[in-house]
């Protein structure tokens, strides 16, 4: 289908609320509206785990963590420490600001890296949290491995994501209000009515270089996600070797739960999955990686095209 009749179609379509455009008009930045959400990013893991569980008195380390709203939310909660990482060099200056204005400075760390390549010593961290991280990097296994490197005994990692056939899994919805676009419309159709939609923002360079990248075919592709199914991601955990703990798939809506159970459809009826790895309690040997690598280089190389801690590659 062609993008006019997209475009067509999206007018047919209420707006959906997105940080983008409430800071494009003036209202909250994209880090004021992380850390509003703090709350519901945590709410996956109940009841099993309730915030004091998961974060007091911890050195935490947000993976993905974008502006650092999320991190400062748990720093707020009573974490020891909370150190951020993001691959985007603006997101430090930003997330730093973020943290003197809400009086959270201390405590808190933004570090410019990779999440397939840590930068941290074995064991430096009691919890690692990836909050709508896992279906942005271009390596999860790698990103996995890395966290629970860095964990300490028992620590755990958190992970939770929305699949990739959610109704806005395509992750246009600042622009494009239809559910299940990418279902209708190929990768081209999607790229030219998001460009065309995006035209009159503010920001519209950067929405752009964040969600759209060239291949090595020469072709533009949405280098924001890597189609992360609840398939795909079972398929890498079970790679992995890990064992959750925990495990839940939240429906769209509680009346759909019994449906989103069923094969058929799961993938487009949950809104979230949800996992929790807990590190065993044995002390690590000499010989385990104990990789410690600075990622700097990879923040000042231009080579930077979306908020992935490991950009995709098509």
């Amino acid at each position: 289908m062609s993008v006019k009749s997209l475009l067509r179609l999206n007018r047919r379509f209420a707006p959906v609320s997105h940080p983008f455009n409430e800071e494009a008009a003036g209202g909250k930045t994209y880090g004021e509206w992380e850390f509003k959400r703090g709350g519901a990013a945590l709410s996956c893991y109940a009841p099993r785990f309730q915030p004091e569980d998961i974060l007091f008195g911890k050195d935490v380390l947000d993976v993905g963590c974008g502006e650092g709203g999320k991190s400062l939310y748990f720093l707020s909660l009573g974490a020891k420490s909370v150190t951020g990482i993001d691959i985007v060099p603006e997101y430090g200056k930003k997330s730093r600001a973020l943290a003197e204005k809400l009086g959270l400075s201390d405590g808190f760390e933004y570090v410019c890296g990779d999440a397939t390549n840590l930068p941290f010593d074995n064991g430096s961290f009691d919890v690692v949290m990836m909050n709508d991280f896992f279906e942005h990097v271009a390596s999860p296994g790698k990103a996995i491995s890395e966290a629970m490197r860095v964990l300490r005994p028992r620590g755990r990692l958190y992970i939770n994501f929305p699949p990739y056939y959610h109704p806005y899994g395509a992750h246009l919805s600042d622009a494009i209000s239809i559910p299940w676009v990418h279902m209708l419309y190929g990768e081209k159709t999607l790229i030219s009515a998001y460009e065309a939609l995006t035209a009159d923002k503010p920001d519209r360079d950067r929405r752009l270089s964040l969600k759209i990248k060239h291949g090595s075919d020469g072709e533009k592709h949405l280098g924001y996600i890597n189609r992360m199914t609840l398939k795909k991601a079972s398929e890498i955990i079970s790679e992995s070797g890990l064992k959750p703990v925990y495990k839940r798939f939240i429906p769209l809506r509680k009346w759909l739960y019994p449906a989103s159970r069923l094969p058929l459809v799961r993938e487009m009826l949950v809104k979230m999955a949800v996992y929790v790895f807990e590190k065993e309690a044995t002390v690590p040997s000499e010989t385990e990686n104990n990789t410690s690598s600075r990622n700097a280089a990879l923040c000042n190389s231009g080579d930077i095209h979306s908020r992935n801690v490991s950009r995709l590659d098509v």
